[in-house]
């Protein structure tokens, strides 16, 4: 009786179906700008690299896209505070960007997180790990980089884009964010803008007090071919909170004219960034040169509020913060291609 060779047969079998799913995922990588300053793939860097995109309907503040990732954490400062903190390091060895545009310096004051509505990104590139050599000091810990929808061109006329609502009955909360794309073969548009107005949040026993923040932001971002290889950039940002608590600041403050049992309470009234910049993209030598120039600022008011007899404010301080005072530079990059 001869015997059928089963065994080779589904050897075969096996090899082939390993060698087709290999074939049919071909592409495993993601192409980042921050691990490197240009786009490369991120199995080419050593850095561990996390990229994270929002659901289309995402709204809130940008931190929360960080929450639950392996190696990732935020550090709240009230309802509206969010500080990204990598393997255990807190803001002052995180480098936090907008589109590649730092926001903090070495030593940043208040919530980093918050000045990008999550309604309004593309996509959120973390580099875990050191990052000085490309961003500079404060980067021991690693860089987070909230990087918005670039404008695009395309053969024909198109539009599109996306919305979210959302509320909360926590804290009486609402928010929205809107988003629209529009390009034909020598224009290209990005607009949005985001909201939220959220109250005091309930607690078990009460509602607490001086817990709500409203929030604002606005993004513009255009491109233009000038001619074959040459491309005109231009954005506008905006963001702006008011009425913004902190609620873990209170503490006690006895004071001679208000009493022993005085307590301090940390309030802006408002806060906000802004960013205006150009840039000119030039096909040379085989690579692309591009050039940028910008201007940021970022404001941020802070008082104190004594709960006392007689209780005032007393204004603690109300200055361009220096996490991005009035930034402006030229940068040049080539990458061949």
């Amino acid at each position: 009786m001869h015997k059928f060779p089963l065994k080779p047969l589904l050897l075969a079998c096996l090899a082939a179906s390993c060698q087709q799913a290999l074939a049919d995922e071909v592409s495993l990588g993601t192409d980042v700008v921050t691990a490197r300053g240009y786009a490369s793939d991120s199995f080419s860097t050593p850095q561990a690299i996390e990229v994270v995109a929002p659901e289309a309907t995402s709204t809130g503040p940008a931190g929360n896209l960080l929450r639950g990732k392996a190696g990732l954490a935020l550090h709240s400062d009230g309802a509206w505070g969010q500080n990204p903190v990598l393997r255990g390091l807190k803001k002052e060895s995180v480098v936090v960007m907008v589109d590649g545009i730092r926001m903090n310096s070495a030593q940043p004051q208040g919530a980093l997180a918050s000045f990008m509505d999550l309604g309004l990104l593309d996509r959120v590139e973390v580099v875990k790990g050191p990052g000085s050599v490309l961003y500079g000091s404060g980067a021991m810990g690693g860089v987070v980089n909230l990087l918005t929808p670039e404008p695009r061109f395309s053969d024909s006329a198109r539009m599109g884009g996306r919305f979210g609502l959302s509320a909360s009955s926590v804290d009486r909360g609402v928010a929205g964010a809107l988003l629209v794309d529009a390009s034909n073969s020598e224009h290209g548009l990005v607009a949005g803008i985001a909201g939220r107005d959220v109250g005091n949040y309930k607690s078990p026993d009460r509602r607490e007090k001086r817990t709500s923040y409203e929030s604002g932001t606005a993004l513009l971002k255009y491109q233009h071919q000038l001619a074959e290889g040459y491309v005109l950039r231009a954005q506008a940002q905006y963001h702006q909170d008011e009425d913004v608590w902190y609620p873990g600041s209170m503490r006690k403050a006895p004071n001679p004219v208000l009493g022993p049992d005085n307590t301090l309470t940390i309030h802006s009234p408002k806060q906000t960034r802004e960013l205006y910049g150009l840039g000119l993209d030039a096909e040379l030598a085989g690579g692309t040169l591009s050039s940028d120039i910008y201007r940021q600022e970022v404001y941020r008011e802070i008082r104190g509020r004594s709960s006392g007899a007689g209780a005032t404010w007393s204004p603690m301080m109300s200055v361009l913060s220096p996490m991005a005072c009035a930034a402006s530079g030229t940068v040049l990059s080539v990458a061949t291609g």
